[in-house]
């Protein structure tokens, strides 16, 4: 499974002090065609330690296209749990086509270890590198514990 980073992945550093924190990234065309194949990631954040997600929304301002393009789907996880359903990308862009997903109760395999957050995209009939359009804004609600 091959992993990009997204271009608005940032520095977590200035998120490491006790608290709730909610942080908000626009995954681009760019983003898109950098994932290779069906199932490929992009990285969004590197959650510091204790950390643990509590809400995420997920919702696309501009609809995927691509040559041949039959289905495409995108999913929020860490490297051991699914944050919340997952989103289809072909699905007109609306105020309902979007998902939430709040009280997520996660525990990552060391809670005392940094947790990436990944965007995970299934897509069926096009070919990797040839969308035209997309854009998926992603909203991640956490607590760091002191």
């Amino acid at each position: 499974m091959a992993q990009t980073k997204s271009q608005s992945f940032s520095d977590q550093s200035a998120y490491a002090g006790p608290g709730l924190y909610q942080r908000k990234f626009t995954v681009n065309l760019a983003d898109i065609n950098a994932v290779a194949t069906t199932g490929d990631t992009i990285l969004l954040m590197n959650m510091p330690a204790k950390a643990f997600v509590r809400q995420v929304f997920l919702k696309h301002s501009v609809l995927p296209a691509a040559p041949s393009l039959g289905a495409v789907t995108c999913t929020l996880n860490t490297a051991t749990n699914v944050l919340g359903a997952s989103l289809n990308l072909a699905t007109a862009v609306g105020p309902t086509a979007s998902i939430l997903t709040s009280d997520i109760a996660t525990k990552e395999a060391d809670p005392a270890l940094t947790t990436p957050v990944y965007l995970t995209f299934n897509f069926a009939g096009a070919t990797a590198g040839t969308f035209t359009a997309g854009s998926i804004d992603i909203d991640i609600d956490y607590e760091i514990m002191p």
